[in-house]
């Protein structure tokens, strides 16, 4: 080999090793059945967002929490929205009071948990500084049920 032709050989060589690398672009698997219709579209906007390197077959059920959990909270959201956080109640004097709507708890609670779910599939900033654990199984590979 020439000098002329190791050369070309080297700057292809380096070319190439600076090109950016095409990732391989997993299908999105199809949310189970049994889930809400509002937990599907859960399903398919939260999935695309999570590093396919976190998922991994097991998490099937975790991730059908996260999408449940997620419309139960966007429904509570909306129907407080709607009705407001408080009601009028009377009172057996006959006077008018201001009560709590009893959504706000379910909200607060759906909240908390919600919170949970995205920390755990890295969602939030701080998790998703968070480098996840070496594990062969794919999530997108295997598909989840």
């Amino acid at each position: 080999m020439t000098a002329r032709n190791y050369a070309a050989k080297f700057r292809d060589l380096e070319r190439n090793l600076s090109m950016p690398k095409k990732q391989k672009v997993e299908p999105i698997p199809a949310p189970p059945e049994w889930l809400s219709e509002a937990a599907q579209t859960a399903w398919r906007e939260i999935v695309p967002l999570i590093e396919p390197d976190i998922l991994r077959t097991a998490d099937g059920p975790a991730l059908a929490l996260l999408c449940a959990t997620y419309a139960a909270w966007r429904q509570l959201s909306r129907d407080i929205e709607g009705e407001g956080y408080c009601y009028e109640a009377k009172t057996s004097a006959g006077a008018t009071m201001q009560r709590p709507n009893p959504k706000v708890r379910f909200l607060s609670d759906a909240s908390r948990r919600l919170a949970a779910c995205l920390n755990e599939f890295g969602l939030t900033p701080a998790s998703a500084r968070k480098k996840p654990a070496d594990d062969d199984s794919s999530f997108f590979e295997r598909g989840v049920y």
